[in-house]
């Protein structure tokens, strides 16, 4: 049987990948969230726009941003699945 020690550098590339899905996951949802919100303030204190249309970029933007961000973070758990297997 082979031991694991062996198996480690084999996965090294998928090792980082999962770091670095985790760590684009948490930004995305934190600072796409915060971008979303600042915009969506500012175009409803704009007078060329009602104030629906800015809260609408706020709400739309931040349920994107956390849902894109859970979906990379799904994705770095199945990565680290297929590495542990």
């Amino acid at each position: 049987m082979v031991e694991r020690e062996e198996l480690q550098p084999k996965y090294t590339a998928m090792w980082l990948g999962v770091w670095i899905l985790k760590v684009f996951g948490w930004l995305t949802m934190i600072v796409g969230s915060i971008v979303f919100i600042v915009v969506g303030a500012d175009i409803a204190g704009d007078p060329e726009y009602t104030t629906g249309e800015g809260v609408g970029y706020m709400i739309g933007g931040v349920i994107g941003s956390v849902l894109y961000g859970i979906l990379m973070l799904a994705v770095a758990d199945l990565f680290h699945k297929v590495k542990n297997m």
